[in-house]
């Protein structure tokens, strides 16, 4: 069988064991940060519309 194709990773790219591409450790942290900070927002509009309700949000 005669391979047509061949994948290549940029140098700083880890590939696993399926070649799928694995974030660094910073990337890791910066998605959680934003995901955490989506997450701090999502509580806060929350707060707010239970305060418009009357509801004490703590």
């Amino acid at each position: 069988m005669t391979c047509i194709f061949s994948l290549s990773y940029p140098k700083s790219a880890t590939p696993d064991n399926l070649g799928n591409l694995l974030l660094w450790s910073s990337e890791q942290a910066e998605q959680e940060r934003q995901r955490a900070d989506q997450e701090s927002q999502r509580v806060q509009r929350l707060a707010a519309k239970l305060g418009e309700l009357g509801v004490d949000p703590d």
